[in-house]
């Protein structure tokens, strides 16, 4: 994982394959990450 001011590196798009998703801790932070045909989106975990 890589930082700088305005964004964090949570992984590789090659660890997330279409239709499938990954769960990561940023800064202390769930957040979870979906492919869906090629666009990625992520979520914070309540």
């Amino acid at each position: 994982m890589t930082q700088n001011q305005d964004y964090v590196e949570a992984c590789k798009v090659s660890e997330i394959t279409n239709g499938h998703m990954k769960h990561v801790e940023i800064n202390g932070k769930e957040i979870t990450i979906a492919n869906l045909d090629g666009k990625f989106y992520a979520f914070a975990e309540h």
